[in-house]
């Protein structure tokens, strides 16, 4: 679980696992055999444990396991303070408070190491929650916590907030013609040219299959159309031919309308998208109230025919 040994070192995470039943298997039979017997061949396999786990950190931190590196310094503390402890029980060191007790001290300062081991594993599974398999991008969960965060810091501290929802031009008829492998591949075109054109405090999500957003604190509606307009632009010109594709991107900033909501934010930069699909597509477009309200009403009125 904390090393994901299965994913990184499956071979090693089999070995660990047999090792782990003949270790219950030894300390069942504890009571079956005198302590004399049992507490000399019990303190090997328990070192050999160690050592293992020291090469089973190792294994996973060269693999890619962040939390790795906090696990092998656990099971060195360990380690190091049971090699203390085993000298002294052989008369190799004097005893002193430290020898005495090195076990219990490198077990302390072990349980200290994991639990940052176990930390580390939880924020990045926190990240992996929030992150876009595909693309590394935020997902739709951090997209949400992020606008409706920025969105009360910007009215509380009066700033300019902008918003982005963009998409990929007629997306299904690409897939369909170049097939999914193609397709993932023009959202990763569209990944990295946010990833080129964005930065801190930016942050720039898959909100879903072609669909993304790109969130601007501190950016006021200029700003945001030039943004977007490059990142138009950028997309349009990494690949050629049969093979193109294009984006067209809504916007909304507070600048244009005072929304009571994240949702009402959203929705804004949306009907821009919506409405820069209608005109045309490979295009940017603003949100404007009077044309949503405008809309609204031909809506009403077609409903009504």
């Amino acid at each position: 679980m904390i090393l994901r040994a299965a994913d990184f070192t499956p071979q090693l995470d089999r070995v660990a696992k047999g090792l782990q039943l003949v270790f219950v298997g030894s300390l069942l039979l504890t009571p079956l055999v005198g302590y004399a017997q049992i507490i000399v061949p019990l303190t090997f396999m328990i070192m050999a444990c160690v050592v293992f786990m020291l090469v089973l950190g190792t294994a996973s931190m060269i693999s890619g396991s962040r939390p790795a590196r906090f696990y092998l310094l656990a099971w060195g503390f360990f380690l190091a303070g049971s090699i203390v402890f085993l000298l002294k029980t052989f008369g190799t060191l004097p005893h002193t408070f430290f020898t005495h007790h090195g076990w219990q001290l490198g077990s302390l300062v072990e349980m200290v190491l994991l639990s940052m081991t176990l930390s580390s594993r939880m924020n990045e599974l926190k990240h992996q929650s929030r992150t876009d398999s595909l693309t590394l991008l935020g997902n739709r969960r951090l997209f949400d916590d992020k606008l409706r965060n920025e969105l009360a810091v910007a009215k509380h501290l009066r700033r300019p907030l902008s918003l982005l929802v963009l998409d990929i031009d007629h997306f299904k008829a690409y897939n369909d013609r170049h097939g999914h492998v193609q397709g993932d591949e023009a959202i990763k075109i569209v990944a990295n040219s946010l990833r080129r054109h964005t930065r801190k405090p930016y942050t720039a999500c898959r909100f879903g299959g072609e669909e993304f957003t790109v969130i601007l604190p501190g950016v006021d509606e200029p700003e945001a159309a030039r943004l977007a307009e490059r990142l138009r632009a950028s997309v349009q010109e990494a690949l050629a031919g049969d093979l193109a594709i294009t984006i067209s991107v809504g916007y909304a900033s507070l600048s244009q309308a005072s929304f009571e909501s994240a949702e009402k934010m959203f929705e804004a930069a949306d009907f821009a998208l919506y409405s820069a699909k209608q005109a045309g597509r490979n295009r940017v477009m603003g949100f404007r109230e009077r044309r949503s309200e405008d809309a609204a009403v031909a809506g009403e009125d077609a409903a009504r025919v």
